[in-house]
């Protein structure tokens, strides 16, 4: 498993269409991070949602994994993003040393679901992970690259509402022997 020092861009010419390989390389990091090995959050295993994603590009893949390559475009669209697609191996780094102090969580209530949700902001990199309580299980949300308009946000969000505990998160396979 990366150390938080280490992370950065996985595919250097990741564009805008990227190639099935690129889409395969992607996949195959979320697979072994979030289905094969997992992540033991406060116990139990986190939850990915594993409804097949309609979009073109990731069609047929797990609309988790859609999250997290993608984006809003607005009119209910998603787009592929290179730049939150590109560190999709920085997930699982994030929550699995969350207990750093260079990782500021929190946790809020969503505008529209009313679910709790986990925010784990590495300021340092710009970058978010988002967790949703949904039924007594926790469960991907999606991540992100964090802006300046967003920043402020999350500014005001984690004084609001920072967890003077933070979640116990371990590598779902560390007692298997190969967490990576």
């Amino acid at each position: 498993m990366p150390e938080l020092n280490a992370l950065d861009d996985l595919i250097k010419d990741l564009d805008y269409e990227p190639t099935n390989e690129q889409i395969d390389q992607l996949y195959e990091i979320f697979e072994k991070h979030f289905i094969q090995d997992g992540v033991i959050v406060e116990g139990r295993r986190l939850e990915i949602y594993r409804t097949k994603s309609k979009l073109p590009i990731v069609r047929d893949l797990p609309e988790s994994f859609a999250h997290v390559v993608t984006r809003e475009g607005g009119v209910g669209r998603r787009y592929f993003d290179p730049a939150r697609a590109n560190k999709i191996h920085w997930l699982k780094p994030i929550l699995i040393h969350s207990s750093d102090d260079r990782i500021h969580v929190f946790n809020r209530t969503h505008d529209k679901t009313g679910a709790l949700q986990y925010f784990f902001w590495f300021k340092e990199k710009e970058f978010v992970v988002i967790l949703r309580n949904f039924h007594k299980d926790h469960f991907l949300v999606t991540a992100y690259c964090v802006d300046l308009r967003t920043e402020q946000q999350f500014t005001n969000w984690y004084r609001a509402g920072k967890c003077n505990k933070k979640p116990h998160i371990v590598c779902g396979a560390r007692n298997l022997g190969h967490c990576d």
